[in-house]
């Protein structure tokens, strides 16, 4: 076992295990996996070399000492870690999914079955209780840590992406790898706008929001027809609106046709719009991404990429009420200058 077991690498902030390969910064002394190394090219906290920022080992009550001398390995009754079912390989056992393949740690969350003449738990109701299971969810969906999404790591792209990565992670990866762009998003088909914008992807979202505005603008001569007839035959004495209503029946034919027409070509544009994005959203997403993190990662003046790859992610929520209520407001405001020509 290495002096460094359990400890996260700086670099991809995964745990080093006791077969990993490992280099060690010889200025401050952090560990890394010499893959991570070797692709920085130098310590990732060298501008905190010489401060008081500066790596120290942290000093974790599970952490095991360096084994005696003439041990090599500590006893196998005694080894500190679990086998994950999947790929077979051992990781430190407070680790809830498995660093090399995602997969969820199978904790037994029952407890163990009462013995002869032993009663179960009793809950507050008198029934027998057991607490309930705990589900846990690879925030990876699956795909391993170790694997790139195009040239980009999978940690990097997870940063960026921040919630729902269980999602999109499989999504992006699935499409580097089969080539296949077609995958469905639901947010993506009923509000491409809002949901682009919430991703941030500004440019993208602000196309998504005006390109549906302009196919609510089909909607605006039977909106139009509809406040005439109700100006025209409504006198301004009558409240109810049951009286208002049958009043209108009875002059719809003075509706024009092509107002219809228009209306069924608003609302099948709306539709295919949505197609579009809910087929496509998440390669709009996965491109975005990608270029994002090109541009963090050659950018020598930004000190701590993985900070700034997670601040230029994530979702942002207030952008796409914002961009709901513009939508809003935007249609009203057109419409009531539309009626008053």
């Amino acid at each position: 076992m290495t002096a460094f077991e359990g400890i996260e690498c700086p670099a991809c902030h995964i745990k080093l295990f006791d077969d990993d390969d490992i280099v060690v910064c010889p200025v401050c002394g952090a560990p890394y996996h010499r893959v991570c190394y070797d692709h920085f090219g130098q310590c990732v906290l060298a501008s905190r070399h010489g401060t008081c920022a500066q790596w120290k080992r942290p000093s974790e009550p599970g952490h095991m000492p360096p084994p005696p001398a003439g041990q090599t390995s500590p006893p196998s009754g005694d080894r500190v870690g679990r086998t994950c079912p999947r790929c077979g390989k051992v990781s430190t056992s407070d680790t809830l999914f498995c660093p090399y393949c995602g997969l969820a740690a199978g904790q037994n969350q029952y407890p163990a079955p009462p013995g002869p003449g032993e009663m179960p738990p009793v809950g507050p109701f008198g029934m027998p209780w057991t607490p309930a299971p705990v589900f846990l969810r690879d925030p990876l969906g699956g795909v391993s840590p170790q694997e790139n999404i195009d040239d980009i790591p999978v940690s990097e792209v997870a940063s960026f992406v921040g919630q729902n990565t269980a999602h999109y992670i499989p999504r992006f990866a699935a499409i580097d790898k089969t080539g296949r762009r077609i995958h469905w998003n639901w947010a993506a088909f009923f509000l491409p706008g809002p949901w682009l914008l919430s991703r941030k992807c500004y440019l993208q979202g602000v196309a998504a929001c005006l390109l549906q505005w302009a196919c609510t603008m089909f909607f605006w001569p039977l909106l139009a027809a509809f406040t005439d007839l109700m100006q025209k035959y409504i006198p301004s004495d009558v409240t109810s609106s049951q009286q208002s209503y049958d009043i209108l029946q009875r002059h719809m034919e003075e509706i024009p046709n092509n107002a219809y027409l228009l209306l069924g070509m608003g609302l099948l544009l709306l539709l295919l719009v949505g197609i579009v994005f809910g087929m496509f959203g998440d390669l709009i997403y996965e491109r975005h991404a990608l270029v994002r993190i090109r541009a963090i990662r050659g950018d020598d003046d930004i000190a701590d990429k993985r900070a700034a790859i997670g601040a230029a992610g994530g979702v942002n929520v207030l952008l796409a009420v914002l961009a709901l209520a513009a939508m809003y407001m935007g249609n009203k405001l057109f419409l009531m200058l539309f009626l008053s020509r």
